[in-house]
């Protein structure tokens, strides 16, 4: 009996839990394509930049060829890459448009104003020290809140033992990837920064 309620040891509030981590990860979903749709527009920013650029070259070649001193092949070669990439951009952004608004819940005509992201918080980045959110990052780990749930729920000892150590892996990995999130924002802090300087 005991292991038959081990197998249904779900219970409303693992339920809750579950759906509180899908709606956190489509949330999280939704920011990524924010950050995609944007860095998109960078994209076609440059490219439409150098198409400008190559226009100009080609252009300048048109003019020396018209006086004996040039051929067009290679600007010509260069407009089609550039045109070429700016096609493959522009279908990847608006790939990328369609999928934010569905995922928002927009229909597919909708023409939604999409706002700047946000600047980063340097003096959050600044107060950020990974050994002090170590217990608070456990803490709201979805899959750590279920399996401590679970273990409530757990009749036999063999079931308890196997959540406990997964519990700890859990934990462990949390730490370990909170560290990991650490570092790689400093790093685009140190870009940021170096980024600044050279302008």
């Amino acid at each position: 009996l005991a292991q038959t309620a081990d197998k249904n040891f779900m219970d409303a509030e693992m339920y809750k839990i579950s759906y509180d981590q899908t709606e956190a990860n489509l949330v999280f979903q939704a920011q990524q394509l924010m950050t995609t749709y944007k860095q998109s527009a960078y994209t076609m920013e440059n490219l439409n930049a150098s198409r400008a650029l190559a226009q100009a070259s080609y252009e300048a070649t048109v003019a020396r060829q018209a006086a004996g001193l040039a051929t067009q092949t290679d600007v010509l070669t260069s407009l089609k890459s550039i045109d070429a990439n700016i096609l493959s951009a522009q279908k990847s952004t608006d790939n990328v448009y369609r999928s934010l608004l569905l995922m928002l819940g927009w229909s597919a005509d909708s023409q939604p104003e999409i706002r700047d992201i946000p600047e980063p918080d340097l003096a959050r980045i600044g107060a950020m020290n990974p050994d002090a959110d170590r217990e608070q990052a456990i803490a709201n780990n979805y899959g750590i809140k279920s399996d401590e749930h679970k273990l409530k729920n757990l009749k036999t000892n063999e079931q308890a033992d196997a959540t406990k150590a997964d519990l700890e892996d859990k934990r462990n990995q949390v730490y370990s990837s909170l560290k990991t999130q650490y570092n790689a924002v400093l790093d685009a802090k140190d870009a940021l920064d170096a980024a600044n300087i050279k302008l």
